[in-house]
């Protein structure tokens, strides 16, 4: 819970730190390439490209929102991020897969 002095647990875990923002690009850098080096084989190429926004986009919010616990809102798109971007990419993936760095 956030104290009364504004502070809270994402600040004890460093989650407001550049340090904290420089690792949510990695991970975003890190969709990027992934994409870049298994799309060859998939039927349509915008849905891992939304995945990529998507999954960049929880990444962010996780890092940049203030408060604990995290805004109801919030909470429920990071939750469903999973989901979401596990059905884009299952979506256009060729069956059988034809390398498994694709899954």
């Amino acid at each position: 819970m956030t104290r009364p002095d504004g502070r809270d647990v994402r600040d004890l875990l460093g989650m407001h730190s550049r340090a904290a923002r420089f690792m949510a690009a990695c991970f975003a850098l890190t969709c990027v390439i992934s994409v870049a080096y298994t799309s060859s084989d998939v039927r349509a190429v915008w849905p891992m490209v939304l995945a990529i926004v998507v999954c960049s986009t929880a990444a962010f919010t996780l890092v940049l929102s203030r408060g604990d616990p995290m805004p109801l809102g919030q909470s429920l798109l990071v939750s469903l991020t999973g989901a979401v971007t596990s059905g884009l990419v299952l979506s256009v993936v060729p069956v059988p897969v034809n390398d498994m760095t694709q899954l």
